[in-house]
């Protein structure tokens, strides 16, 4: 009589083999819907430490600052200048003494990551889109959503930051 050698049969490989094939094909694409939201947090956290920087510039100087990049809209953006005013450094080719009058401080609000800026030296968001920001004007307390699918357009902020996510329409909000 022949003795079974040890080891394993190719059945026993192969059905091994199609168990890990069917957990990999299950957890893939929960892979990419955690990374999604992993980004989509790493924005909300930006935004929320840019309306940060935005208060402590008030802090400091008594006003919001004015003299940043504003789009179509009219809404205020984290353009270069903006970077060069809160960094107080130069932001790509955007000179910080171009607008050194807005930080004569030169107090340093914010540090610069290059992974962050674009070619032009703004503060971009994961899908590189500009964030954008709104204060309270009129001390009322309050800040008007840019959302319109907010259920109550009135904020109660001095400040809010937002990014336009992943497809330019879904708000990643600092409130």
């Amino acid at each position: 009589m022949k003795k079974r050698s040890q080891g394993f049969t190719l059945i026993e490989l192969l059905v091994v083999l199609a168990i890990l094939a069917i957990l990999m094909g299950i957890s893939i694409p929960g892979v990419g819907a955690i990374k999604r939201n992993l980004v989509k947090s790493q924005a909300r956290t930006d935004a929320i430490s840019i309306a940060t920087v935005l208060s402590s510039y008030r802090n400091e100087y008594g006003r919001w600052p004015s003299w940043s990049g504003v789009d179509a809209s009219g809404e205020n953006r984290t353009d270069a200048a903006w970077v060069a005013v809160m960094s107080a450094e130069d932001a790509g080719p955007t000179p910080f003494s171009a607008y050194r009058v807005h930080n004569a401080k030169m107090v340093r609000f914010w540090t610069q990551d290059p992974a962050s800026l674009d070619a032009s030296g703004a503060l971009v968001d994961p899908w590189g889109r500009a964030y954008y920001y709104k204060f309270d004007r009129n001390g009322d307390g309050s800040v008007t959503s840019p959302d319109e699918k907010d259920e109550d357009a009135s904020i109660h902020a001095s400040v809010i930051v937002w990014s336009l996510g992943p497809d330019g329409k879904t708000f990643i909000k600092s409130w």
